[in-house]
């Protein structure tokens, strides 16, 4: 017998719903098994550690007139842990910016998030790629991982695969701008914070320290892979702003006289392009309001070629920076 009815009168009057029943079969009712539920062990987890701005890219240098605005941004962190849990406890987050000024530090709500503001500095310190990096990290979290078997430990079987879950490398501000995203590489001029990793205990020792190869968190039951050193680390992400407001201009022409041979320009003495045809072609794009300076690295063998219309300022994509060769 498996009796259920609803009693819906009073919720005309009332707003109220009630359900009632009665059967021999309840197992529709039962109370759900808590310990199938993952719970949330409070630890920042590095691929939950969130970088937002607002907005995105502010407009401190007009990209098709020149000259400069005092602007603001909004810089604000969300953090979870490895099961994809909102963290409600007080985490304190720090920041360092490679330009302008920032709030040192923010502490999260029970939101999980919390924000500081970024503010603009002077025209003459302004990097010269319209490039600004903030760098956002936080202490005593973990590295991320793939819990195969969700039974809330990394062990034998889950997943550690770093174009996933990164080995954890000392935070730095990334100032040439090298590769990008969670791709970027400490080079040598980069800005360094010194933090505690898996080949820093002490956080002090004034070098750029890599991940350590091993899994830094204190839920670690890998037979192989856990760190004996370290049971957290320093969590970070970064972000860059394009402080033109996001513009960006292609700058290209039409290069004639080559034929089959090769040609390599540069813009600004750097970043080569390698041509090996007539025809258009298209020069890395950079950020509005940037001067450019296309010239020849590399003359073709028996052959001499010239840049016409190659040295302006971006304000808008460029078309007729062409190049003869004869």
């Amino acid at each position: 017998m498996n009796n259920r009815f609803l009693i819906i009168a009073p919720l005309l009057a009332t707003s109220t719903l009630f359900l009632a029943g009665c059967s021999d079969d309840n197992s529709s009712y039962e109370t759900p098994n808590l310990s199938d539920t993952p719970t949330n062990n409070n630890l920042i987890s590095q691929n939950n550690f969130t970088l937002l701005f607002s907005p995105v890219n502010p407009e401190f240098l007009s990209p098709t007139e020149g000259g400069f605005t005092a602007v603001t941004s909004q810089v604000s962190v969300q953090i979870g842990d490895n099961n994809n849990q909102l963290i409600t406890g007080s985490r304190v987050i720090r920041f360092r910016t490679e330009w302008g000024l920032i709030d040192p530090s923010c502490t999260t709500t029970e939101e999980g998030t919390c924000s500081v503001t970024w503010r603009s500095g002077s025209p003459d310190t302004m990097p010269a790629d319209l490039r600004n990096t903030i760098v956002a990290y936080s202490d005593g979290g973990q590295e991320s991982y793939g819990d195969i078997n969700g039974n809330g430990l990394f062990d034998d079987g889950d997943s550690f695969d770093d174009d996933v879950y990164a080995d954890v490398e000392e935070p730095y501000i990334n100032v040439d701008e090298s590769g990008f995203s969670y791709l970027s590489t400490f080079t040598t001029g980069d800005v360094i914070i010194d933090t505690i990793n898996g080949l820093d205990t002490t956080g002090v020792n004034t070098t750029h320290d890599d991940g350590d190869g091993l899994f830094n968190g204190p839920n670690c039951a890998h037979s192989t892979l856990c760190s004996t050193t370290l049971s957290t680390v320093t969590v970070w992400e970064d972000g860059t702003q394009l402080l033109n407001g996001g513009v960006i201009n292609t700058i290209g022409g039409t290069v004639t006289g080559l034929g089959t041979d090769t040609l390599v320009i540069q813009n600004n003495g750097a970043n080569d392009l390698t041509i090996n045809a007539d025809g258009t072609y298209t020069y890395y794009s950079i950020a509005g309001g940037l001067f450019y300076d296309i010239t020849v690295k590399t003359q073709p063998a028996g052959k001499t070629c010239t840049v016409a219309n190659g040295a302006a300022t971006a304000t808008a994509d460029v078309s007729d920076v062409n190049i003869t060769c004869s």
